[in-house]
């Protein structure tokens, strides 16, 4: 599950996660509760496009064959050194 100890970060990111898990069907339910958690029209309409954005990248690297030029980075159980809440 997103998390992060910043409350307007929370909001963002479990909006997020939502939008990808449902696959972008919010319903009223997923606005109202992005609202309710402080988020502005504008915020959710950033976040949309933002998963959207990284969908569409990732399709385009998938098709294309893209090589990774950089150091991939594993993922780790826990993150006690960073301020995540994901540990």
């Amino acid at each position: 599950m997103a998390a992060a100890v910043d409350p307007r970060t929370d909001a963002i990111l479990k909006l997020a996660q939502r939008i990808v898990v449902q696959r972008g069907e919010l319903g009223d339910e997923g606005v109202v509760e992005a609202r309710q958690a402080g988020l502005t029209d504008a915020e959710i309409v950033e976040t949309v496009a933002h998963v959207a954005l990284n969908i569409f990248s990732n399709y385009i690297n998938h098709i294309a064959g893209t090589v990774i030029d950089f150091p991939e980075v594993s993922l780790t159980s826990g993150c006690a050194a960073s301020s995540c809440a994901c540990g």
